[in-house]
């Protein structure tokens, strides 16, 4: 039996952190969002948007919260687990939740919750300075690149 779910998603709202009755375990919940992509029969793009509920249990919740806020990039690593309950009126709820064994923040530390910018770190020209002393015309003929290519 195997019960594994990866997911890459974007974060609907900031995390939220709460403790056990103790206080020694830290629990962060929060929402994502993941998309899938595809073309359908008349050559449009159709996106398909899911959302999942995430439940973490971890010791350093609040240095982790800090970077799980609306919008950020995250990794999650974990299982499906289902839950039923029934409320005061007799109505049964059901309710289905991701238990993350690893959260990990993709979105660079530098960029703020709601400003996706370029991070200073992107900013900088990363790329080696050399002279290139190739003949123009022979670098894009003789692969046949076009200005127009869309990279």
């Amino acid at each position: 039996m195997y019960n594994k779910v990866i997911l890459i998603g974007h974060l609907g709202a900031d995390a939220d952190v709460r403790y056990t009755q103790g206080g020694e375990t830290a629990i962060i919940k929060f929402r994502m969002a993941t998309k899938q992509r595809w073309k359908d029969k008349s050559g449009e793009w159709r996106d398909e948007t899911q959302w999942h509920s995430i439940v973490h249990f971890t010791k350093f919740a609040d240095r982790k919260a800090e970077r799980l806020k609306k919008g950020a990039l995250v990794f999650v690593d974990g299982d499906i687990r289902y839950s039923t309950w029934d409320d005061k009126d007799g109505i049964t709820h059901y309710q289905t939740d991701i238990r993350a064994f690893k959260v990990t923040p993709l979105t660079p530390r530098e960029v703020q919750a709601g400003d996706f910018e370029q991070s200073e770190f992107e900013k900088t020209e990363s790329k080696p300075k050399f002279e290139d002393k190739s003949p123009a015309s022979t670098k894009e003929e003789s692969f046949g690149v076009d200005d127009d290519m869309p990279f």
